[in-house]
């Protein structure tokens, strides 16, 4: 169903995103003071004098997710033009840098799900140190979801053979959360319909059929002719807080903000019936 392979890296930090064919990441490579008027400066101890410099594939690589293992470790995903039209890549760091020689080969794998487009948009990681690149495949179509172990093979026990995926249409950007009994939550503007849908996977990869309508959630909750969905956050009690920002007719701009309930309907106890706008 797809292809893995790997090549060559470095990072950590905050990162700059480029069409370049490589990616520049400075994380703990920058000494931050926020209580002073200091300037900031490079950690000179990490990567090359506090850079690092990645190749993903001799390609343009644009890195989306990061997260900082509590061992230290960064893990970074993104899409990287190689392949058929375009990878979902991932990329393990050591603390000082170096790639993590325990992750895929020399630190980073690419996997090829499509013929055409595929990316991760965000990266979520499970208390086990299993990981869940969350984007798209086929050229945008939907949302989409690898599920890769501690070393960087593919789960194949997740999904189907390691990728769960939803069809909603052109997704553009997805983000994704995890729940406390581990479910994945994904969020993405509805395709061509402009408003939001927000789908919850079990731990294996399948469509929580308990979750909104068979496992997804579709909100039109008229803020306006265009709604943009960035970042579903899940709360504590395993309601979904969703933020975006929307268009009116006027075109005037909107903060939106959205509440799902854990069985994944608009939480009435939130704003009115579960939404609010802001000005």
């Amino acid at each position: 169903m797809f292809q893995t392979s790997t090549t060559r890296p470095r990072v950590k930090g905050s990162i700059i995103e480029t069409t370049a064919p490589y990616f520049l990441a400075l994380l703990a490579g920058l000494a931050l003071n926020v209580t002073s008027a200091q300037p900031v400066t490079l950690d000179i101890s990490f990567g090359n004098a506090g850079i690092a410099l990645t190749d993903i594939a001799s390609s343009s690589d644009v890195p989306r997710g990061i997260i900082v293992q509590p061992d230290g470790k960064v893990l970074i995903a993104g899409s990287t033009t190689a392949g058929s039209g375009g990878s979902i890549f991932l990329a393990r760091y050591l603390e000082n840098g170096d790639p993590d020689p325990d992750f895929g080969v020399f630190g980073k794998v690419t996997t090829s799900l499509t013929n055409q487009s595929d990316a991760a948009m965000d990266l979520v990681k499970r208390p086990d140190g299993r990981s869940l690149a969350v984007g798209f495949s086929g050229g945008g179509n939907g949302i989409t979801a690898v599920q890769y172990l501690a070393d960087g093979t593919v789960d194949v026990d997740f999904g189907t053979d390691g990728v769960a995926t939803f069809q909603i249409g052109s997704s553009g950007m997805v983000r994704a959360g995890l729940t406390s009994t581990g479910q994945l939550i994904c969020a993405a503007r509805n395709g061509f319909m402009e408003d939001w849908r927000v789908v919850r996977f079990n731990p294996d990869g399948q469509l929580d059929p308990a979750f909104g309508e068979g496992g997804s959630r579709y909100i039109d909750a008229s803020f306006g002719q265009v709604e943009y969905l960035e970042d579903p956050i899940v709360l504590a009690d395993d309601r979904t807080l969703l933020i975006g920002t929307t268009v009116n007719a006027s075109q005037n701009p909107y903060t939106a903000l959205g509440q799902l309930t854990p069985s994944g309907d608009l939480d009435p106890t939130f704003a009115i019936d579960g939404t609010a706008l802001i000005n």
